[in-house]
Protein backbone atom coordinates (compact mmCIF):
# COMPACT_ATOMS: atom_id res chain seq x y z
CA UNK A 1 0.00 0.00 0.00
CA UNK A 2 0.95 3.76 -0.69
CA UNK A 3 0.51 5.15 3.04
CA UNK A 4 0.31 8.80 3.79
CA UNK A 5 0.69 9.76 7.70
CA UNK A 6 -0.08 13.74 8.59
CA UNK A 7 0.99 14.34 11.96
CA UNK A 8 1.45 18.02 14.23
CA UNK A 9 5.36 17.05 15.01
CA UNK A 10 7.96 14.89 13.50
CA UNK A 11 10.93 13.82 14.92
CA UNK A 12 13.67 15.00 15.19
CA UNK A 13 12.26 18.75 15.07
CA UNK A 14 9.65 17.58 17.35
CA UNK A 15 8.59 14.99 19.80
CA UNK A 16 6.35 12.07 18.23
CA UNK A 17 8.78 9.01 18.87
CA UNK A 18 5.60 6.62 18.46
CA UNK A 19 4.74 7.78 14.92
CA UNK A 20 8.34 7.53 13.96
CA UNK A 21 8.62 3.64 14.95
CA UNK A 22 5.29 3.35 13.15
CA UNK A 23 6.33 5.00 10.04
CA UNK A 24 9.66 2.74 9.91
CA UNK A 25 7.75 -0.75 10.83
CA UNK A 26 5.40 0.06 7.89
CA UNK A 27 7.80 0.90 5.70
CA UNK A 28 9.26 -2.55 6.10
CA UNK A 29 6.23 -3.63 3.74
CA UNK A 30 4.65 -0.52 2.53
CA UNK A 31 5.39 2.89 0.77
CA UNK A 32 4.61 5.31 3.41
CA UNK A 33 5.02 9.32 3.30
CA UNK A 34 4.80 11.30 6.36
CA UNK A 35 3.63 15.46 5.84
CA UNK A 36 4.31 17.14 8.82
CA UNK A 37 3.80 20.59 10.95
CA UNK A 38 6.99 22.65 12.10
CA UNK A 39 6.80 25.48 13.88
CA UNK A 40 10.37 27.47 12.95
CA UNK A 41 10.67 30.99 13.24
CA UNK A 42 14.01 31.44 10.80
CA UNK A 43 11.12 29.90 7.84
CA UNK A 44 8.88 31.63 6.42
CA UNK A 45 4.84 31.13 7.33
CA UNK A 46 3.58 28.03 5.22
CA UNK A 47 7.01 27.24 3.40
CA UNK A 48 7.28 23.39 2.84
CA UNK A 49 10.71 21.43 2.53
CA UNK A 50 11.51 17.60 2.34
CA UNK A 51 13.82 15.71 4.60
CA UNK A 52 15.11 12.33 4.13
CA UNK A 53 13.38 9.92 6.47
CA UNK A 54 14.16 5.98 5.30
CA UNK A 55 12.87 5.18 2.17
CA UNK A 56 10.92 7.83 1.11
CA UNK A 57 11.05 11.13 3.25
CA UNK A 58 9.05 13.70 5.49
CA UNK A 59 7.32 16.80 3.63
CA UNK A 60 7.27 19.77 6.42
CA UNK A 61 4.99 22.63 6.81
CA UNK A 62 6.03 25.86 8.32
CA UNK A 63 3.11 26.85 10.44
CA UNK A 64 4.03 29.57 13.32
CA UNK A 65 0.70 30.26 14.17
CA UNK A 66 0.52 33.81 14.82
CA UNK A 67 -3.26 34.70 14.66
CA UNK A 68 -4.65 35.22 18.16
CA UNK A 69 -8.01 34.66 16.80
CA UNK A 70 -6.51 30.64 15.41
CA UNK A 71 -7.27 29.51 18.66
CA UNK A 72 -10.94 29.23 17.37
CA UNK A 73 -10.20 29.10 13.91
CA UNK A 74 -7.63 26.34 14.37
CA UNK A 75 -10.23 24.01 12.51
CA UNK A 76 -9.61 25.18 9.24
CA UNK A 77 -6.73 26.66 7.81
CA UNK A 78 -7.54 27.29 3.78
CA UNK A 79 -4.31 27.83 2.98
CA UNK A 80 -2.63 24.30 4.54
CA UNK A 81 -5.66 22.74 2.88
CA UNK A 82 -4.68 23.73 -0.86
CA UNK A 83 -0.87 22.76 0.26
CA UNK A 84 -2.18 19.32 1.58
CA UNK A 85 -4.49 18.90 -1.69
CA UNK A 86 -1.23 19.18 -3.99
CA UNK A 87 1.21 16.93 -1.52
CA UNK A 88 -1.53 14.48 -2.68
CA UNK A 89 -1.50 14.65 -6.10
CA UNK A 90 1.92 14.37 -5.89
CA UNK A 91 2.33 11.13 -4.04
CA UNK A 92 -1.55 9.40 -4.83
CA UNK A 93 -1.92 7.69 -1.30
CA UNK A 94 -3.79 4.51 -1.57
CA UNK A 95 -4.98 5.79 2.20
CA UNK A 96 -4.29 8.70 4.63
CA UNK A 97 -3.69 8.04 8.44
CA UNK A 98 -4.67 11.48 10.36
CA UNK A 99 -2.20 11.06 13.30
CA UNK A 100 -3.31 14.78 14.62
CA UNK A 101 -4.11 17.66 12.63
CA UNK A 102 -3.61 20.51 15.38
CA UNK A 103 -1.68 23.33 14.19
CA UNK A 104 -2.50 22.23 10.75
CA UNK A 105 -6.03 22.32 9.67
CA UNK A 106 -8.94 19.78 10.62
CA UNK A 107 -10.10 20.38 6.91
CA UNK A 108 -7.67 18.30 5.53
CA UNK A 109 -9.84 15.42 5.82
CA UNK A 110 -12.02 16.70 2.78
CA UNK A 111 -9.22 16.87 0.49
CA UNK A 112 -8.31 13.25 0.60
CA UNK A 113 -12.14 12.57 0.14
CA UNK A 114 -12.51 14.73 -2.69
CA UNK A 115 -9.79 12.60 -4.69
CA UNK A 116 -11.52 9.15 -3.12
CA UNK A 117 -8.79 8.61 -0.58
CA UNK A 118 -10.04 6.85 2.42
CA UNK A 119 -9.03 8.14 5.78
CA UNK A 120 -7.74 6.84 9.27
CA UNK A 121 -8.31 8.84 12.00
CA UNK A 122 -6.45 8.67 15.27
CA UNK A 123 -7.37 10.08 18.25
CA UNK A 124 -4.95 10.81 21.12
CA UNK A 125 -6.09 13.65 23.59
CA UNK A 126 -9.67 15.67 23.71
CA UNK A 127 -8.55 18.45 20.86
CA UNK A 128 -11.61 17.98 19.14
CA UNK A 129 -13.95 18.55 21.96
CA UNK A 130 -11.52 20.81 23.95
CA UNK A 131 -9.56 23.38 22.80
CA UNK A 132 -6.87 23.51 25.66
CA UNK A 133 -6.83 19.11 24.97
CA UNK A 134 -7.19 18.29 27.84
CA UNK A 135 -10.75 19.40 29.72
CA UNK A 136 -8.90 21.76 32.16
CA UNK A 137 -10.03 24.98 33.09
CA UNK A 138 -7.74 27.55 33.92
CA UNK A 139 -7.76 26.96 37.79
CA UNK A 140 -7.23 23.23 37.23
CA UNK A 141 -10.30 22.00 38.21
CA UNK A 142 -11.92 19.22 35.43
CA UNK A 143 -14.46 20.28 32.67
CA UNK A 144 -17.23 17.74 32.17
CA UNK A 145 -17.20 18.97 28.10
CA UNK A 146 -18.33 21.35 25.69
CA UNK A 147 -21.72 21.89 27.04
CA UNK A 148 -21.66 25.48 26.98
CA UNK A 149 -20.04 27.75 24.24
CA UNK A 150 -19.86 30.95 26.38
CA UNK A 151 -17.45 28.68 29.11
CA UNK A 152 -14.96 27.25 26.02
CA UNK A 153 -14.28 30.82 25.06
CA UNK A 154 -13.51 32.16 28.82
CA UNK A 155 -11.69 29.44 29.51
CA UNK A 156 -9.70 29.29 26.28
CA UNK A 157 -9.84 33.36 25.63
CA UNK A 158 -9.61 34.42 29.51
CA UNK A 159 -10.24 37.88 29.35
CA UNK A 160 -12.20 39.16 26.13
CA UNK A 161 -9.75 39.83 23.16
CA UNK A 162 -12.50 40.57 20.49
CA UNK A 163 -16.76 41.09 21.63
CA UNK A 164 -18.30 37.95 22.96
CA UNK A 165 -20.49 37.23 19.93
CA UNK A 166 -18.18 36.49 16.94
CA UNK A 167 -15.62 33.94 19.64
CA UNK A 168 -19.22 31.93 19.98
CA UNK A 169 -19.51 31.62 16.31
CA UNK A 170 -15.76 30.89 16.05
CA UNK A 171 -16.37 28.09 18.58
CA UNK A 172 -19.57 26.70 16.86
CA UNK A 173 -17.77 26.69 14.02
CA UNK A 174 -15.27 24.58 15.39
CA UNK A 175 -17.33 22.08 16.85
CA UNK A 176 -19.59 21.58 13.31
CA UNK A 177 -15.98 21.21 11.36
CA UNK A 178 -14.63 18.71 14.01
CA UNK A 179 -17.89 16.63 13.90
CA UNK A 180 -17.47 16.91 10.17
CA UNK A 181 -13.88 15.50 10.54
CA UNK A 182 -15.00 12.62 12.33
CA UNK A 183 -18.21 11.85 9.61
CA UNK A 184 -15.40 11.98 6.98
CA UNK A 185 -13.39 9.51 7.87
CA UNK A 186 -13.32 6.09 7.26
CA UNK A 187 -12.22 4.58 10.39
CA UNK A 188 -11.65 6.44 13.83
CA UNK A 189 -9.42 5.16 16.65
CA UNK A 190 -8.82 5.99 19.54
CA UNK A 191 -5.66 5.05 22.14
CA UNK A 192 -7.65 4.31 25.01
CA UNK A 193 -10.91 3.03 26.39
CA UNK A 194 -11.13 6.25 28.27
CA UNK A 195 -10.36 8.47 25.57
CA UNK A 196 -12.83 6.48 23.31
CA UNK A 197 -15.56 6.14 25.85
CA UNK A 198 -15.65 10.20 26.60
CA UNK A 199 -15.23 11.36 22.54
CA UNK A 200 -18.33 8.90 22.01
CA UNK A 201 -20.46 10.72 25.26
CA UNK A 202 -19.22 14.64 24.51
CA UNK A 203 -20.06 13.91 21.02
CA UNK A 204 -23.16 11.78 21.04
CA UNK A 205 -22.02 9.07 18.79
CA UNK A 206 -23.29 6.05 18.11
CA UNK A 207 -21.43 2.58 19.32
CA UNK A 208 -18.78 1.51 17.37
CA UNK A 209 -18.16 4.66 15.66
CA UNK A 210 -14.69 5.15 17.47
CA UNK A 211 -12.56 2.46 17.56
CA UNK A 212 -9.90 1.14 20.70
CA UNK A 213 -6.72 0.74 19.44
CA UNK A 214 -3.81 0.74 22.11
CA UNK A 215 -0.44 2.07 21.06
CA UNK A 216 2.60 0.60 21.19
CA UNK A 217 5.44 1.52 22.95
CA UNK A 218 8.72 1.55 21.06
CA UNK A 219 12.15 -0.03 22.96
CA UNK A 220 14.49 1.84 25.02
CA UNK A 221 18.09 2.98 23.20
CA UNK A 222 19.49 0.68 25.91
CA UNK A 223 18.31 -1.66 28.68
CA UNK A 224 17.91 -0.52 32.44
CA UNK A 225 20.81 -1.95 35.14
CA UNK A 226 19.43 -0.43 37.93
CA UNK A 227 22.36 1.40 40.40
CA UNK A 228 21.13 0.47 44.11
CA UNK A 229 21.11 3.38 46.48
CA UNK A 230 20.57 3.85 50.69
CA UNK A 231 17.92 6.40 49.70
CA UNK A 232 14.83 5.95 48.08
CA UNK A 233 14.66 7.70 45.14
CA UNK A 234 11.42 8.89 43.27
CA UNK A 235 11.36 11.03 40.30
CA UNK A 236 8.25 12.26 37.98
CA UNK A 237 9.15 12.10 34.07
CA UNK A 238 7.29 14.44 31.57
CA UNK A 239 6.17 18.12 30.88
CA UNK A 240 6.78 20.32 34.14
CA UNK A 241 3.09 21.64 34.00
CA UNK A 242 0.46 22.11 36.44
CA UNK A 243 -1.91 20.00 34.79
CA UNK A 244 0.61 16.97 35.28
CA UNK A 245 0.20 17.71 38.90
CA UNK A 246 3.77 18.35 39.71
CA UNK A 247 2.33 20.99 41.90
CA UNK A 248 0.98 18.67 44.09
CA UNK A 249 3.76 16.10 44.11
CA UNK A 250 5.66 19.11 45.31
CA UNK A 251 3.36 19.18 48.51
CA UNK A 252 3.49 15.50 49.15
CA UNK A 253 7.48 15.99 49.43
CA UNK A 254 6.79 18.58 51.69
CA UNK A 255 5.41 16.13 53.94
CA UNK A 256 8.26 13.76 53.62
CA UNK A 257 10.48 15.01 55.28
CA UNK A 258 11.11 12.81 58.26
CA UNK A 259 12.07 10.39 55.41
CA UNK A 260 15.43 9.77 53.72
CA UNK A 261 13.77 10.45 49.75
CA UNK A 262 15.09 11.95 47.19
CA UNK A 263 12.36 13.82 44.49
CA UNK A 264 13.48 14.83 41.35
CA UNK A 265 11.27 16.18 38.40
CA UNK A 266 12.76 15.33 35.09
CA UNK A 267 11.63 17.38 31.71
CA UNK A 268 10.51 20.56 29.90
CA UNK A 269 9.31 23.26 32.16
CA UNK A 270 6.43 25.29 30.99
CA UNK A 271 5.67 28.60 32.46
CA UNK A 272 6.90 29.57 35.66
CA UNK A 273 6.23 25.76 37.29
CA UNK A 274 9.65 25.07 38.53
CA UNK A 275 9.64 28.43 40.38
CA UNK A 276 6.46 27.78 42.03
CA UNK A 277 7.37 23.89 42.73
CA UNK A 278 10.45 24.80 44.50
CA UNK A 279 8.49 27.56 46.55
CA UNK A 280 6.41 24.94 47.67
CA UNK A 281 9.58 22.13 48.44
CA UNK A 282 12.65 23.19 48.16
CA UNK A 283 14.03 19.24 48.72
CA UNK A 284 13.00 18.85 44.91
CA UNK A 285 15.49 18.53 42.17
CA UNK A 286 14.86 19.77 38.89
CA UNK A 287 16.84 18.11 36.48
CA UNK A 288 17.41 19.34 32.54
CA UNK A 289 15.10 18.19 30.20
CA UNK A 290 16.00 14.88 28.89
CA UNK A 291 16.07 12.98 25.54
CA UNK A 292 14.97 9.45 25.01
CA UNK A 293 18.21 7.89 24.48
CA UNK A 294 18.72 9.41 28.15
CA UNK A 295 15.91 7.50 29.60
CA UNK A 296 17.26 4.32 30.48
CA UNK A 297 20.33 5.75 32.70
CA UNK A 298 17.44 8.01 34.86
CA UNK A 299 15.44 4.95 34.96
CA UNK A 300 18.45 2.84 36.67
CA UNK A 301 18.54 5.45 39.40
CA UNK A 302 14.88 5.25 40.37
CA UNK A 303 12.80 3.45 42.48
CA UNK A 304 9.33 5.14 42.02
CA UNK A 305 8.14 6.72 39.27
CA UNK A 306 4.86 9.33 40.14
CA UNK A 307 2.38 10.39 37.18
CA UNK A 308 0.23 12.76 39.75
CA UNK A 309 -1.82 14.11 36.83
CA UNK A 310 -4.79 16.56 37.34
CA UNK A 311 -5.80 16.16 33.54
CA UNK A 312 -7.54 12.87 32.37
CA UNK A 313 -4.62 11.16 30.81
CA UNK A 314 -5.46 9.39 27.31
CA UNK A 315 -2.50 7.24 27.67
CA UNK A 316 0.97 7.16 28.86
CA UNK A 317 4.48 5.97 27.98
CA UNK A 318 6.29 7.12 31.23
CA UNK A 319 4.36 4.70 33.64
CA UNK A 320 4.95 1.78 30.76
CA UNK A 321 8.20 2.39 30.24
CA UNK A 322 8.68 2.78 34.37
CA UNK A 323 7.17 -0.81 34.57
CA UNK A 324 9.06 -2.27 31.60
CA UNK A 325 12.39 -1.39 33.19
CA UNK A 326 10.94 -2.53 36.72
CA UNK A 327 10.40 0.63 38.51
CA UNK A 328 7.26 0.86 40.90
CA UNK A 329 4.81 3.60 39.50
CA UNK A 330 2.16 5.62 41.80
CA UNK A 331 -0.54 7.65 39.27
CA UNK A 332 -3.36 9.67 39.84
CA UNK A 333 -6.99 7.87 39.28
CA UNK A 334 -7.93 9.44 36.15
CA UNK A 335 -8.46 8.78 32.40
CA UNK A 336 -6.53 6.15 31.34
CA UNK A 337 -4.18 5.59 34.06
CA UNK A 338 -5.80 3.20 35.81
CA UNK A 339 -6.33 0.80 32.35
CA UNK A 340 -2.93 0.20 32.75
CA UNK A 341 -2.07 0.83 36.64
CA UNK A 342 -4.54 -1.62 38.94
CA UNK A 343 -4.22 -0.31 42.53
CA UNK A 344 -2.50 -2.27 44.55
CA UNK A 345 -1.37 -4.91 42.19
CA UNK A 346 0.36 -3.07 39.35
CA UNK A 347 0.96 -0.05 40.78
CA UNK A 348 -0.58 2.28 43.37
CA UNK A 349 -3.29 5.42 42.53
CA UNK A 350 -4.20 7.98 44.59
CA UNK A 351 -6.85 10.89 44.02
CA UNK A 352 -5.63 13.59 41.90
CA UNK A 353 -4.39 16.74 43.91
CA UNK A 354 -4.69 15.11 46.92
CA UNK A 355 -1.08 15.72 48.59
CA UNK A 356 -1.75 14.01 51.63
CA UNK A 357 -2.96 11.10 49.79
CA UNK A 358 0.40 10.99 47.25
CA UNK A 359 2.97 11.09 50.78
CA UNK A 360 1.05 8.08 52.24
CA UNK A 361 1.59 6.58 49.07
CA UNK A 362 4.77 7.25 48.55
CA UNK A 363 5.54 6.85 52.42
CA UNK A 364 3.85 3.49 51.99
CA UNK A 365 6.37 2.14 49.10
CA UNK A 366 9.44 3.64 50.85
CA UNK A 367 9.44 1.80 53.96
CA UNK A 368 7.87 -1.07 52.72
CA UNK A 369 10.47 -2.55 50.24
CA UNK A 370 8.44 -5.89 49.18
CA UNK A 371 5.80 -4.47 48.52
CA UNK A 372 8.02 -2.34 46.34
CA UNK A 373 9.51 -4.77 44.75
CA UNK A 374 6.47 -7.10 44.39
CA UNK A 375 4.81 -3.61 42.49
CA UNK A 376 7.92 -3.11 40.13
CA UNK A 377 8.08 -6.32 38.88
CA UNK A 378 4.24 -7.03 37.99
CA UNK A 379 2.69 -5.29 34.99
CA UNK A 380 0.14 -5.94 32.35
CA UNK A 381 1.00 -6.68 28.69
CA UNK A 382 2.84 -3.85 27.16
CA UNK A 383 2.02 -3.86 23.04
CA UNK A 384 4.99 -3.34 20.80
CA UNK A 385 5.15 -1.26 17.86
CA UNK A 386 4.90 -4.71 15.46
CA UNK A 387 1.93 -5.64 17.11
CA UNK A 388 0.55 -1.82 16.99
CA UNK A 389 1.41 -1.52 13.44
CA UNK A 390 -0.09 -4.96 12.06
CA UNK A 391 -3.55 -3.42 13.28
CA UNK A 392 -2.97 -0.15 11.81
CA UNK A 393 -2.16 -2.02 8.42
CA UNK A 394 -5.29 -4.05 8.86
CA UNK A 395 -7.32 -0.78 9.24
CA UNK A 396 -5.56 0.31 6.50
CA UNK A 397 -6.43 -2.32 4.10
CA UNK A 398 -10.31 -2.38 5.86
CA UNK A 399 -10.47 1.65 4.88
CA UNK A 400 -9.21 1.19 1.14
CA UNK A 401 -11.45 -2.02 0.67
CA UNK A 402 -14.72 -0.08 2.00
CA UNK A 403 -13.53 3.05 -0.18
CA UNK A 404 -13.31 0.76 -3.30
CA UNK A 405 -16.56 -1.61 -2.33
CA UNK A 406 -20.04 -0.89 -4.43
CA UNK A 407 -22.08 2.24 -3.01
Amino acid sequence: MRILIVAHGYPPREPGVWTRHLVHELRTRHSVWVYARTGDPGRAEREQWDEPDGTTGVRRVNVLDVDPLHRFADHRHPGIDALFAAYLDEVQPDVVHLEHTIGLSATMVHAARARGIPVVLSLYDYWLVCQRAFLLRHDGSTCAGPDRADDCVACVEGPATMPLAPRLLLHDARIAQMRGLLDAASIVTACSQSLQQSISRLLALPPGAVRHVELGVPPLAAPVVHRPSTRVRVAYLGVIAAHKGVHTLARAAALLGDLDVEVRLHGAPMADNVAEVRAVCDRIVVEPSYSRDELPAILARTDIVVLPSLAAETFSFAVREAARADVAVIASRVGALPEFIRDGETGLLVTPGDAAELAGAIRRLVTDPALRHRLATTHLPIRPVAEYAAEMEGLYAEAVGAQGAPA
